[in-house]
Formats: C-alpha cells, sequence, structure tokens
C-alpha cells in the first residue's frame, strides 16, 4: 500500500511540474521539511537549494506573465519539467527496488511532465500567434494554480490527486494528437494540391 501513496504522489507531482517546476519543487520542500512528505535523501531540503527553488520560482512565475519572454521560457521549461519530474518520481518512489524506481522515474514521471508540458506550450504558441500575447497572462494563471492546486492537493489525498492529474493527461494527450493530425492533414494537402 505505501508503494501505491508513493506512486500517487510522484504522478501528482511530475504532472504539477508539467505546469510549473520550481512551484512544484518549493511546494515540495516546505512539504518534506514539515514532514508531510518522505524523500530519500535530504536534497530538497537543503538550505541552499531552497535559496534556489525561491529564486527560480519568483523568476518562473514572473517570466510567465511576459508575452514574448514567456515563449522563450517555454523552451527551457520542457526539458526541465521532464528532468524535474524524473527526479521527483525517483525520490519518491524509494521503496521500489532500484531498477523499477529509474524505469518508473523516467516513463511515468518523465512522461507526464512531457506530455502535460508539450501541450502547454502549443496551446501558449497558439494564442500568442492568435491574441499576440495578450491571454498568455491568463493561461499563466491557470498554469501557476493547477501546478499549485495539484501539489497541494496531493498532501490531502494523494490517491485522487493522482486519477485527477492522469484524466489530464488523457486531455492533454488528445489535444496533442488532434494538433498534429490538422498539422499532418494540412501538410498532406499542400503537397498533393503541389503535385
Amino acid at each position: 500500500m505505501a508503494t501505491l501513496i508513493q506512486l500517487a504522489i510522484g504522478i501528482s507531482l511530475a504532472g504539477a511540474c508539467g505546469c510549473r517546476l520550481f512551484v512544484t519543487l518549493l511546494v515540495l520542500a516546505a512539504s518534506t521539511i514539515m514532514g508531510r512528505i518522505t524523500l530519500e535523501g535530504s536534497w530538497i531540503t537543503h538550505p541552499q537549494t531552497i535559496v534556489i527553488l525561491i529564486l527560480g520560482t519568483v523568476i518562473e512565475v514572473m517570466a510567465f506573465y511576459r508575452p514574448r519572454l514567456d515563449n522563450l521560457m517555454d523552451a527551457i521549461a520542457l526539458p526541465s519539467a521532464v528532468i524535474g519530474g524524473v527526479m521527483i518520481m525517483a525520490s519518491v518512489a524509494y521503496s521500489l527496488p532500484l531498477p523499477w524506481r529509474w524505469l518508473v522515474a523516467v516513463v511515468w514521471g518523465g512522461g507526464i511532465a512531457l506530455i502535460l508540458q508539450s501541450a502547454s506550450t502549443l496551446i501558449r504558441a497558439q494564442l500568442t500567434t492568435c491574441s499576440g500575447g495578450v491571454n498568455n497572462g491568463l493561461f499563466a494563471t491557470i498554469e501557476l494554480a493547477a501546478a499549485l492546486g495539484i501539489t497541494l492537493m496531493v498532501l490531502l489525498e494523494p490517491r485522487i490527486t493522482a486519477i485527477a492529474v492522469l484524466v489530464l493527461v488523457g486531455f492533454a494527450l488528445r489535444y496533442l494528437y488532434v494538433q498534429i493530425k490538422e498539422r499532418y492533414d494540412k501538410r498532406t494537402k499542400t503537397e498533393s494540391v503541389i503535385r
């Protein structure tokens, strides 16, 4: 049962990383210090790590409210979210045997963060194209609320939070599939007209 709770926490926090990395890590650090979540090792509770997480959170939140800079941040956020998802899952699922822990961390932790961050990046790019970045602030607020909400909900009920994150991943996968299919169909139609 403890392993399932650890996996639920890891899935949830990886999903939160797909929304905002530093916010998730900062809340995780605070939760670990308060004893609400147990991690292997104390890397996240080190005072220097806390300072870096606070600075990173401030920069991350402010940057995503600046049009055009938010799109640049997406280029950094995508690989960072994947790494964060892997690190968190590996740290939380400490009761799994080592090879399984890293397999679960890469596939579930990194995969969930990748899917949610990819959908987020694509939505932000479309908002920038359609509105010139005017609506990006609203989307940044939604992402921030999602990251905080998921991270705080996992403290109360990790299993339900994990299910909610997996449903969100399902919607994100559907959205990404539709976008890729539309682009492929448009390209195929253009190539057939050229011939």
